[in-house]
């Protein structure tokens, strides 16, 4: 995701770059969050901004990219959703939605055929944040949200101003880890399925963000500004071992890495972001 070549993150790009010919596609526009690749390397899960077709404002909705059809598909209309990420098997999304200050922690079971029409509406409560199945089409306070078919589960609605941001599912799916203030400052939170609750993953005085699992391993990656500057860790899950693997002078962010433990990151420096590995 880049807004290379303008000035506003609001012209944000989807950028498609082939390491083996070193080519640049940009497939779409208006960008308005982190991005997530399906397990079998098909789609692209991310939020665009989109004008509300009720009232004119722009919210964020979730689209799918189509790489084998070169197609985009939209999911959602009206939910101010944004930073999606699949689970292991491609069938389900979480993602986060906003609304008054305050973030939900939620799981989109999407439907078999994502190119079918829209054919499930939710009312979103615009003073809590709260989805309900029932219809809240006269009551001001909610907003009506179309999906393309399957279903949107809640699970983390925030009562306590809670901002939530970039969700990973954990390899087995068991949990959902995330960066996550009420304050000043950001830590790493964590939903669990099992207890279905959430608590402190990771808590320092630095800031912790951009969580990311490893596939295959139990290495959890991360940025912190621990010496000051932002730089990528690694944490071993179960031995709680963290190591610092880049060590740079403008700040090193959102990590990615495969299963071969190739990792890559964003990189700042004087002149702007750039990708390194």
């Amino acid at each position: 995701v880049s807004n290379q070549g303008e000035d506003y993150f609001s012209t944000n790009k989807l950028i498609l770059y082939d390491r083996n010919s070193n080519k640049k596609k940009v497939l779409t526009g208006r960008i308005a969050s982190s991005l997530s690749w399906s397990p079998d390397g098909r789609y692209i899960v991310y939020a665009k901004q989109e004008t509300y077709e009720k009232n004119g404002s722009t919210f964020k909705d979730l689209y799918l990219y189509d790489t084998e059809k070169e197609k985009e598909i939209r999911l959602t209309k009206g939910l101010r959703g944004s930073n999606p990420d699949f689970n292991s098997d491609g069938k389900k999304i979480c993602f986060v939605t906003e609304t008054n200050g305050m973030h939900q922690l939620n799981v989109y079971h999407l439907p078999e055929k994502p190119e079918r029409d829209f054919s499930k509406k939710y009312y979103f409560d615009i003073e809590n944040g709260l989805l309900s199945n029932k219809s809240q089409a006269e009551d001001i306070n909610y907003r009506e949200v179309i999906i393309k078919g399957g279903w949107v589960e809640q699970l983390l609605p925030s009562d306590d101003s809670r901002q939530i941001y970039h969700p990973r599912w954990s390899n087995n799916d068991s949990s959902i880890v995330f960066d996550t203030a009420t304050e000043y400052g950001r830590n790493l939170g964590v939903y669990d399925f099992k207890t279905k609750s959430f608590r402190m993953f990771l808590k320092a005085e630095e800031e912790l963000r951009y969580p990311y699992f490893q596939p295959d391993s139990p290495y959890l990656y991360y940025a912190a500004s621990t010496t000051g500057i932002y730089n990528i860790y690694r944490r071993n899950m179960d031995t709680g071992e963290t190591d610092l693997l880049t060590n740079v002078t403008g700040g090193a962010m959102m990590p990615a890495v495969n299963n071969k433990g190739e990792l890559v990151y964003a990189c700042y420096d004087s002149i702007g972001y750039k990708i390194y590995k």
